[in-house]
């Protein structure tokens, strides 16, 4: 019943990640990212996926400042912040090597969230639908 009710939640944030690289402008992308993100934070949850659990509410949160910052330099400093964080808890929720897919994915997503270029943001999210359909596969996860 657990995998049933991942793979429905897994189906909720593939919807929503795919309407968030539809978004006109960067606010809306934002806040579909941000409902993405919890939506996957969930789903990996009940699999059992600590590592992309922890980097989904790193994610959240990343959106949540990206969304209100408003001063460039405070911006740059976030960029660095959240990349940081992404591979220092990745690395230290390893378990096996494959672990760190989300952590990569999760660096390039801050990136491609924190640019102002929606077309950037899109490519790199296409980047990232790869690294994740790796980790998935050794995770199970069918969405």
């Amino acid at each position: 019943m657990d995998n049933l009710l991942a793979q429905l939640v897994g189906i909720i944030g593939m919807i929503l990640l795919a309407v968030c690289f539809q978004a006109k402008n960067k606010k809306k992308t934002l806040i579909l990212k941000f409902s993405a993100d919890i939506a996957w934070g969930i789903h990996y949850l009940l699999l059992g996926g600590i590592s992309a659990v922890v980097l989904n509410i790193i994610g959240a949160l990343r959106e949540t400042i990206f969304y209100f910052e408003k001063n460039e330099k405070r911006m740059k400093a976030w960029l660095v912040v959240f990349v940081t964080l992404n591979w220092v808890i990745g690395i230290l929720k390893m378990k096996e090597l494959y672990t760190l897919l989300p952590t990569m994915c999760s660096a390039v997503a801050t990136y491609s969230f924190w640019q102002k270029d929606l077309k950037v943001t899109r490519l790199l999210g296409l980047v990232n639908a790869v690294i994740m359909f790796t980790y998935d596969i050794f995770l199970f996860s069918y969405v």
